[in-house]
């Protein structure tokens, strides 16, 4: 599992770094807005990484319930990669600009945002043990992936 969180780590944080980068440069000059796409892509990216890296040192498919593990954690590793750049983030954006960005959540219930986040990191988790398995089956032999149910 320590090397799936290494694989998974490396490959979120460079995906995050272009992301973020390739978003400071489209917004600069063109005006555009990619936070979906930086919040979701890295966690799909990561996580085919890391099955691409277990399927290649195992020779097989994870199982349903190694990879649900394997996506919670991968999840759980992302949260926090970011919750530390949304606080590096946030106070920079708080220097340079006087404000309080969290302003918006103001008039939103707690409740509902709780739910929000919980859809979230579910629909992430799912996510992640999706591009796990397939990044797991781009390198293993068709007939292991045929013995290897997907459920």
């Amino acid at each position: 599992m320590l090397l799936i969180c290494r694989d998974f780590g490396f490959a979120y944080t460079g995906a995050l770094a272009v992301l973020v980068g390739l978003a400071v440069f489209l917004n600069k000059y063109i005006g555009s807005d990619m936070a979906n796409v930086i919040g979701t892509v890295p966690v799909m990216v990561g996580a085919m990484f890391a099955g691409q890296h277990h399927g290649v040192r195992t020779g097989r498919r994870p199982g349903s319930g190694f990879s649900w593990l394997a996506a919670l954690v991968m999840v759980i590793l992302a949260t926090a990669i970011g919750i530390a750049a949304l606080d590096w983030g946030l106070s920079l954006l708080a220097e340079n600009r006087r404000v309080d960005p969290m302003q918006a959540l103001d008039g939103v219930p707690l409740i509902w945002q709780v739910g929000f986040l919980t859809f979230l990191f579910a629909g992430f988790v799912l996510a992640a043990r999706c591009f796990f398995r397939w990044g797991a089956d781009a390198v293993t032999e068709p007939e292991e992936r045929e013995l290897a149910s997907f459920y």
